[in-house]
């Protein structure tokens, strides 16, 4: 599912690939990822935002029903990767601000994707504690 406004606002002519890969050495016959910096038009301050565009391919034949989780893994390792790199940079804290990820998932089964992407569905807790789910 692609959302339309969101994929207007990012600046293709100036997208940067990111040579690094997040995927697990026994997921590499499965799967692929490609990372992409772009900026983004932010509508309230009418400023580009840079975020990532994590993209990641995936080669196998069934479904995965805990691909949010792997998501989210992916992502807090993009993350620890920015946060790692303004520590060594002696970047002040107060200066911190992660980058948003935009997953893409590519998935090339026959079978049509009918698990979902949330976290919340992976996650056996009360109705009220859904807004605690990244």
């Amino acid at each position: 599912m692609i959302n339309k406004d969101i994929a207007d606002r990012i600046d293709y002519q100036h997208i940067e690939r990111i040579e690094r890969t997040f995927i697990e050495s026994d997921f590499r016959k499965r799967e692929a990822d490609i990372l992409f910096k772009a900026n983004f038009q932010d509508d309230k301050d009418d400023v580009k935002k840079e975020v990532i565009i994590y993209m990641l391919i995936e080669h196998q034949s069934s479904i995965d029903p805990i691909m949010p989780f792997r998501i989210l893994y992916y992502m807090t390792q993009i993350w620890e990767s920015q946060r790692r790199e303004w520590e060594s940079q002696k970047i002040p804290l107060k200066n911190w601000r992660f980058h948003p990820i935009l997953p893409v998932i590519f998935y090339t089964g026959k079978e049509s994707w009918n698990a979902s992407l949330e976290m919340k569905n992976l996650i056996d807790l009360p109705t009220i504690l859904d807004d605690f789910i990244p």
